[in-house]
């Protein structure tokens, strides 16, 4: 089926006096902040010394990971949110150190002899006062410690988006 092209349409002189009357009092937001404007705190990234050799490590940015056995296309599919995860766990309110520990046990729980997709919620640090998540920058820190983790990555929006991510757990590499 063929697309006809769409017309100009034209605005008359009318029109535009109309819609310059309607919006004549209107005033311009302001561009105030609106959290409070304190320095921006230097957010910790996972780097190249994270305790991972780094000949496994095919990609990392520090948002996202997967070791040089992962094929491209599975990683990609990861990332587009096609694995359906089978388990969640919510870090939410947790100290570091008792979310570290959940996370660990959850990994070593879910440990099997064939690829699973789990979804880890970490939040954004929205809420927090020092302006981002501990619990997710030490989660970026700890999953490439693991070798049964091969990959992970931001979920989808419809999973939590930046708050959470998507894990793929590989309990051969273990």
């Amino acid at each position: 089926m063929k697309k006809t092209p769409r017309q100009k349409t034209r605005i008359s002189k009318d029109e535009v006096r109309l819609f310059r009357e309607a919006v004549s009092g209107v005033q311009p937001f302001s561009h105030t902040p609106r959290v409070n404007s304190k320095p921006a705190i230097n957010k910790k990234r996972l780097g190249p010394s994270n305790g991972v050799p780094q000949s496994a490590i095919l990609s990392e940015d520090g948002e996202s990971f997967r070791r040089a056995n992962i094929d491209p296309a599975t990683f990609s599919a990861l990332k587009a949110g096609r694995f359906n995860p089978e388990d969640v766990i919510d870090l939410h309110g947790n100290t570091v150190t008792k979310a570290m520990q959940r996370l660990t046990d959850f990994i070593h729980q879910k440990t099997y002899f064939h690829q699973t997709c789990q979804l880890v919620i970490t939040g954004k640090g929205s809420h927090s006062p020092e302006g981002f998540s501990p619990v997710r920058n030490s989660t970026l820190g700890l999953l490439p410690t693991f070798p049964q983790v091969v990959a992970f990555c931001w979920a989808t929006p419809s999973h939590g988006g930046s708050g959470a991510f998507f894990l793929l757990i590989d309990g051969s590499q273990s």
